[in-house]
């Protein structure tokens, strides 16, 4: 794989997803070619993961190429700098794992949003479950949080729930003030 260009390749890639997905496939298992799939397993993706994006962007227009390129550099740079790029990761399956227990004081919707980006970040999210889905962009938006940027301060806090809750409630102070700059 080359590094200096690898987004290039990976657009390739998503814009193959897009168009096939349009066209009506829906088989994981058609949509890649064996150099494709290991190109995506060497910067820590999954073709399961891109065909899930297509499938959002046919049915919401998002996330676009943009987001995905840079949700998926910071997990390529995790997987590289602190995974060291070696081995497949234990996926996360199931769904029970991704909500919060009912006695957390948390927002709910932030401790969902805030699991399945540590497990997008390591590399465990489950076949089952993409981020960012339709649900987590809704929560992010009503936040005015970018995917990427949350997923990078999920890798910073090492997935502090108080620590993402105080930096939400910051940002969403900071951008109702800004609301009324012009």
């Amino acid at each position: 794989m080359r590094h200096y260009n690898y987004h290039k390749r990976l657009q390739e890639i998503w814009t193959k997803a897009v168009d096939l997905y349009s066209q009506g496939f829906r088989d994981p298992d058609f949509f890649f070619n064996e150099i494709e799939i290991r190109f995506l397993k060497s910067i820590g993706s999954r073709s399961k993961e891109l065909v899930d994006y297509a499938e959002e962007f046919e049915r919401w227009r998002e996330p676009d190429f943009t987001a995905i390129a840079l949700i998926q550099d910071i997990r390529r740079a995790y997987y590289f700098d602190v995974q060291s790029g070696l081995g497949e990761h234990q996926r996360l399956e199931s769904k029970t794992c991704l909500y919060p227990s009912p006695e957390s004081n948390l927002s709910p919707e932030l401790t969902r949003v805030s699991l399945k980006a540590k497990h997008k970040l390591t590399g465990t999210l489950g076949s089952n479950t993409m981020y960012p889905s339709y649900c987590d962009r809704d929560f992010l938006r009503r936040n005015d949080l970018h995917p990427a940027e949350f997923l990078r301060k999920v890798w910073e806090t090492n997935c502090d729930f108080e620590q993402l809750a105080t930096w939400v409630a910051g940002r969403e102070r900071a951008s109702s003030e800004s609301k009324n700059v012009p």
